[in-house]
């Protein structure tokens, strides 16, 4: 999600959703919504880092040494030309015209000049942030006790996704706290909304319960393309086009493995055909995929859902 008034519109949008599938509910518990901001990450938590499912290092500290370098300071710039330059500014999957001036000199420079820095300490840390387990497995298989989730020490990520939760309070005050922030590996956010509707690990607040059916649905909203790609555990590769095809290959295993989930999808102000039909084809049903050209567009697809969701749940 890049910066401006979209992350405005998108607040907006989801907080109708959660009020709409509310509003006629018995009890709190009776609909439960998860929350997975992602954008090359998701972040589970640093409370989960000892879960049984998690593998996280230890935090470190380590002392980098005094280092030095040679500089040659510029004393003097004569002949100075500006020329203006058109291309593109490129946020998480968003590339928008933009004008730039560039300025060249004939340069005079001094004598030489050693530079010195350090020593310093450096904090290795872990912030909640998790990667991908190892490729195919980690697309269908729940066994956490045979490869569990890495987390990645000295990354950063969204806020900390919900899990399922009935309070309506707490839903409202996590999309509040939504930031736009990061370059965009689709499939880290859709991996982890499935986990959060799967029962058993990673989440207790998955399992179902009760003798009512249950209907499930995962809404995946994206405004750009895949920037990045799974390299080992972390997601800073740049091979959008095996990124794309594990997005593709996450939503066929959601809707063979996990039959009982509706997926819904909403391609926000996209312009990459690519991840658009890739959208488009992850939805259980064409009619469950959006493609939201305007603000407007994306609030409309918001209450379709909503309204979808809620007719089904009042028929049951």
């Amino acid at each position: 999600m890049s910066a401006g008034g979209k992350i405005t519109t998108l607040k907006a949008a989801a907080k109708d959703l959660v009020q709409q599938l509310k509003q006629n509910a018995i009890s709190q518990d009776q609909v439960r919504i998860a929350v997975v901001p992602f954008a090359q990450y998701v972040n589970v938590g640093l409370s989960r880092r000892n879960e049984p499912w998690m593998s996280v290092p230890a935090d470190w500290t380590e002392t980098i040494p005094r280092s030095c370098y040679t500089r040659t300071p510029v004393t003097n710039a004569t002949n100075c030309v500006t020329t203006t330059h058109t291309g593109q500014s490129c946020n998480d999957g968003v590339c928008t015209p933009r004008t730039y001036t560039r300025r060249t000199c004939d340069y005079t420079y001094g004598a030489p000049q050693q530079v010195c820095v350090g020593p310093r300490t450096v904090n290795h840390v872990w912030r909640g942030c998790v990667g991908s387990r190892g490729a195919p497995r980690y697309k269908t298989d729940d066994s956490y006790n045979v490869e569990k989730v890495p987390g990645l020490l000295d990354t950063s990520c969204s806020t900390e996704m919900l899990p399922l939760i009935g309070i309506q309070g707490q839903i409202i005050s996590k999309i509040n706290s939504l930031s736009p922030s990061g370059e965009t590996y689709i499939p880290s956010g859709l991996i982890w909304g499935w986990r959060a509707l799967s029962p058993g690990a990673p989440f207790s607040e998955s399992a179902l319960g009760g003798a009512d059916p249950v209907e499930q649905a995962l809404v995946l909203m994206t405004d750009g393309f895949n920037t990045k790609s799974r390299n080992g555990s972390k997601h800073n590769g740049s091979n959008t086009n095996d990124a794309n095809t594990t997005t593709s290959d996450i939503c066929t295993n959601i809707k063979a493995v996990s039959s009982g989930i509706k997926v819904c999808t909403i391609a926000y102000s996209v312009t990459d055909p690519a991840i658009k039909a890739i959208l488009q084809n992850c939805a259980s049903k064409p009619e469950y995929y959006f493609d939201a050209g305007s603000n407007a567009q994306l609030t409309a697809a918001f209450e379709q859902i909503a309204r979808s969701l809620t007719q089904i749940r009042l028929t049951r």
